[in-house]
């Protein structure tokens, strides 16, 4: 893969387009879309020391534009990209990167096109990275918020995960495969690994005024265990786990561990877990333990129909897997059920501390929102706890309800 490194310690001061852009402000709701606009990429970052982390962008060569250069008949495809760094979520000069421009041609016969950014950033600290991506070929852009955080010692940041021998760019790794971690301190050599089951309480919903916060439960085993230069694993069975290292016992790395078809799901027992927030109590018990389980065994639809439903209902079981898996599976925390159950917002707000959802319906309802609390684990960079109100119950079933029914439930 033909890989621009970019490793100024980037003190250049933001120009032009992005000077007045308050990255705050911004509506995120196109990151929550399939598919999603401008260039696709894999995006990975990591802590490469004390008081610097790289960013990772890769692109698929086939995503990208082609078009006649002016000096070389060989068409060429180029990016643009830009990464700029508001630490503690506040809005002044950014530490910025300087415009970099990625360059390939027809003759390539690379399948990936990547480049590695280094920015400062210190143990203690955490901002919001923004990345400006315009494909200059195609005349289409993106921008991609991502919220870092180096509080603690030792916590996610300065862990680098590989599956497989490859740079992983999510928060789990699929059981059987190889898995190598990388500690940002080489000279660490302890560590311990906490396994935890696999298996949490489903989220209340969301007019569960009286949830509380449960707390994390008690690992079923705890190892110690030391290495050369990386941790080597291969998982045989779906659990989480948290890494740390022995300095930072309190800090650290979640890593859950799941079945071979994610995003997507492996067997019919998930299947019938993923369908829970639509059925009902008598239902769960009626169906529990039920081989080949479908929708249409439980909904009173034709089997063509509820074939239809299911899929739409497992696409989004998908994306929120993608979005939202944490320590759980995407579609099982608080923003994957809202996104399951209502769909993607209409618009997205986050400032660091919380994030915020609304549904702007074209016909004449009343807007929904949602808010979302940004909790701080030792072993997630974003994990979010949903602000439950009583006024949602009556939103909850109506979305519930056109979903039993055959629709897929969309608040407009």
């Amino acid at each position: 893969m033909p890989k621009t490194r970019l490793s100024l310690f980037l003190l250049v001061l933001l120009a032009g387009c992005s000077a007045n852009r308050n990255p705050f402000s911004q509506n995120r709701y196109l990151d929550y879309r399939f598919p999603q606009p401008g260039p696709p990429m894999e995006l990975q970052y990591w802590a490469i020391s004390t008081d610097s982390v790289a960013i990772r962008l890769r692109f698929l060569n086939a995503d990208l534009g082609l078009m006649p250069d002016a000096d070389n008949l060989e068409p060429k495809r180029r990016l643009l990209i830009r990464a700029s760094f508001y630490p503690e979520f506040k809005r002044r000069k950014p530490i910025v990167s300087q415009p970099l421009v990625l360059e390939s041609g027809l003759s390539d016969t690379a399948i990936f096109t990547g480049a590695e950014l280094h920015l400062p950033m210190l143990t203690g600290t955490d901002g919001l990275l923004e990345l400006d991506i315009r494909d200059l070929q195609k005349n289409r852009s993106r921008f991609k918020y991502v919220n870092l955080s180096r509080l603690k010692e030792g916590n996610a940041l300065d862990f680098q995960v590989f599956e497989k021998g490859n740079p992983s760019i999510h928060t789990w790794v699929r059981i059987g495969n190889p898995c190598n971690i990388r500690y940002v301190d080489k000279l660490e050599q302890r560590f311990i690994v906490e396994h935890y089951v696999a298996e949490f309480p489903l989220p209340a919903p969301p007019f569960a005024v009286s949830s509380e916060l449960k707390p994390f439960p008690d690992a079923f085993l705890k190892e110690s265990i030391s290495r050369d230069e990386l941790l080597d694993f291969r998982f045989e069975k779906q659990e989480f786990l948290r890494i740390s290292s022995g300095n930072s016992p309190t800090s650290g790395l979640g890593l859950l561990v799941v079945g071979s078809n994610f995003p997507g799901l492996s067997n019919d027992s998930e299947r019938f877990r993923c369908m829970v927030y639509l059925m009902q109590k008598e239902e769960i018990k009626q169906f529990s333990g039920v081989s080949d389980f479908h929708l249409w065994k439980f909904l009173k639809l034709d089997k063509a129909h509820s074939e239809a439903v299911e899929k739409m209902w497992l696409d989004r079981i998908r994306h929120a897997n993608l979005l939202f898996t944490s320590f759980v599976p995407g579609w099982r925390t608080d923003r994957g059920m809202i996104y399951t159950i209502f769909g993607p917002p209409s618009s997205v707000y986050n400032n660091g501390r919380a994030e915020v959802w609304n549904y702007n319906p074209k016909s004449g309802s009343t807007p929904l929102s949602f808010r979302f609390e940004r909790i701080s684990q030792a072993y997630y960079q974003d994990e979010y706890r949903l602000e439950r109100k009583a006024t949602y119950a009556n939103v909850w079933y109506k979305a519930v309800e056109s979903w039993r029914n055959g629709n897929a439930f969309s608040y407009e």
